[in-house]
Order: C-alpha cells, then structure tokens, then sequence
C-alpha cells in the first residue's frame, strides 16, 4: 500500500521542475494520461505554469484554458515534460519507482503551489506492476501540506507529504491484496471473483504517524493499519514503521510482513519487520 501512495506521490510532482525559484504554480487538467516504459503522453485540456516570484492569491485554474499535447520521457534519473510552451524537467524520480510501471489515469486534475495544499484528483487510474497485478482506483485524491515554493524537488515534497498528507479513493482493487486476505486470513476462495476489493481507502499522515483505513467488500470488514513515517533528507530514505495491521478483529500484521518481503522485491525497499525502508 506504501509502494503505491509513493507512486500517487510521483504523479503529483511529475509536473513539476528542477529550479524551486522558477515555477510557482501549475495547474493542469488532463483528459488522459498513460506512461508506460518511461515514456508517457497527456492531453491537456486546461493547462497553467507560473514562473516567477510568487504574487498574491490567484485561484487554482488558468484564465484562458489552452488543449494541447504532452510528451513525458525518462532521461538518466530525470524525467521531461515536454509541452507546446516548454519543456519541463524534474529532476531525481528514482529509477526502481518507474520500472515496469504501466500508469493510465483519465480525467486528472492538478494544483501544484496554491494554498493551503497541493491537490491531485484522479477520477479512474489503472496503476499495474508486475508484483501488483493491474491496481484500479476511482475518485482518487492526494493533497500534501508542504511549505510555499518546496514542491518542485521529488524529495522535499515527498518528505513533506510524509509529514501531513491525505489520500482517499472511492472503490478500488488490488489484485495481490485481494488474494492475500482471501487465501491466507479467510480462506474462502470465492472472494478473488469480486469485481472489486474495496469501497474506500482514506491514509492520514500527520506529525510523522499515519492512519489508514480501508472498507472492503469481504462483508464490510475493515482493514486498518497505523504506524509512523520519518524521511531522511540527507541519507533520502523514509523509515515506515507498521505498529499493526488488523482485518476487522484479526491481527494479521505478521502474515502482512510476510506478503510484503514477497510483494516488496526492488532494490528501492527493504522489508525488516516492524520496518519499511525506502532508499529514493
């Protein structure tokens, strides 16, 4: 579940561009996005950059909506935007994040820079890797509280959102987790033919814990989990400390250990119970 609020995390700031002094804000609203093989492509539908000093308080769409193409492409360790006005760069997504990664995302909106919250809402994203299967959410939402003008460095934001962030979806599946809770903790084979595992999912992060919570179709059982997130600038390495993982009154947080070190398997992360350790 990590591994994907990372790869939520890696949309949001895709947009974004090296140099924290010359963009300020972005708004994008994409009719379709895929990325597939580290190249990728959009269609904007309203698209917004402003470089320059931040000024006062503007709302969170541009004035003259602008339909264009964008092209993304991975360089080395960066990855390029590439559209009719300029070519963005965004520099240090980690390479294990990217890897095998099949993204489709319609209808997503961005609002990088603007107060009180950088937001990105997706209404349906298709998210499959190899480990994963083909992950599917609906009205999903990501909104991170990070300091004015430090949402253009991968790392800064994503430590900043470890810190205070949100992340809801509306119904959802995950194919591993869906086999994993049907074979190993009930054990009634039927549940893999749901259509989809879940309901709801809603992760809180704020002052270093995180909270999540998750309503599955399995009779309305929730899976919750909480625990405590701490990232590293120097070193860029998020701790994630699971203090426990129930499915409604089953402990199940030993079993959940043992899926991940098998689910878990890039040279990005390290399974050492009760921690998570993500090298970006």
């Amino acid at each position: 579940m990590k591994s994907i609020f990372l790869t939520l995390l890696y949309l949001l700031t895709a947009i974004g561009h090296a140099d924290a002094i010359s963009v300020q804000r972005i708004y994008a609203d994409l009719e379709n996005l895929t990325f597939v093989s580290d190249q990728g492509s959009a269609q904007a539908r309203d698209l917004y950059i402003e470089i320059g000093n931040r000024g006062g308080q503007r709302e969170p769409r541009p004035r003259a909506p602008v339909s264009q193409e964008l092209f993304i492409y991975r360089n080395g360790t960066d990855l390029e935007i590439e559209t009719s006005l300029t070519t963005i760069m965004w520099k240090g997504i980690p390479e294990w994040l990217t890897v095998n990664l099949n993204l489709k995302a319609r209808d997503l909106e961005a609002a990088l820079g603007y107060d009180p919250a950088h937001q990105v809402k997706i209404k349906e994203l298709f998210v499959t890797k190899p480990s994963l299967g083909q992950a599917r959410f609906r009205d999903l939402k990501v909104e991170c509280f990070p300091q004015n003008g430090e949402f253009t460095r991968f790392e800064l934001l994503l430590g900043q959102c470890l810190a205070k962030g949100k992340l809801s979806s509306g119904p959802f599946d995950i194919p591993t987790l869906k086999t994993f809770l049907a074979h190993d903790v009930l054990a009634q084979d039927q549940f893999i033919s749901l259509r989809e595992l879940g309901k709801s999912i809603q992760l809180i992060l704020s002052d270093n814990k995180y909270s999540l919570d998750v309503l599955t179709y399995m009779m309305g059982i929730n899976l919750r989990s909480n625990g405590t997130v701490h990232f590293d600038g120097k070193t860029k390495v998020a701790t994630i400390r699971i203090d426990a993982i129930r499915f409604g009154r089953i402990n199940i947080t030993k079993m959940a250990f043992v899926v991940l070190r098998d689910v878990l398997t890039t040279d990005g992360i390290r399974v050492e119970p009760p921690y998570l350790y993500i090298q970006l």
